[in-house]
């Protein structure tokens, strides 16, 4: 979620995405998932499977941080958490196929980029 490449971190998002799921059926319904939703919680845990807007809007509220997504080939800026008055912001850029974080603002009002007591951790 930091920009970190490590596999570990990975599986811990998926199965925190899962964990969601599971925990709100109303919200994650088949016709939201596409899938049957143990299908899609099954789908997301493996390495090869890559998530998008539904994981997106999970781990916004999961962190508690406004997360927005820039698509590189229409530059149009996809927002998810917005209006949750998260004081923290992570940004992505999409690029059609994947997402790659680009910053991480230490708080919306303002503030050092680079203080670490403000990270987002997976956990």
């Amino acid at each position: 979620f930091l920009g970190q490449r490590d596999k570990s971190e990975a599986r811990n998002l998926r199965r925190v995405v899962r964990r969601r799921i599971e925990a709100e059926p109303g919200t994650y319904t088949a016709a939201v998932l596409g899938r049957a939703p143990a299908g899609y919680c099954d789908w997301i845990l493996k390495p090869d499977s890559w998530g998008g807007e539904i994981e997106l809007t999970v781990l916004c509220h999961h962190f508690g941080a406004e997360i927005v997504t820039v698509d590189v080939q229409t530059l149009r800026p996809y927002f998810y958490g917005q209006g949750a008055g998260y004081r923290q912001r992570v940004f992505l850029i999409f690029d059609g196929a994947h997402y790659d974080p680009l910053a991480m603002s230490a708080s919306l009002a303002g503030g050092a980029a680079d203080d670490e007591a403000s990270d987002v951790r997976v956990s």
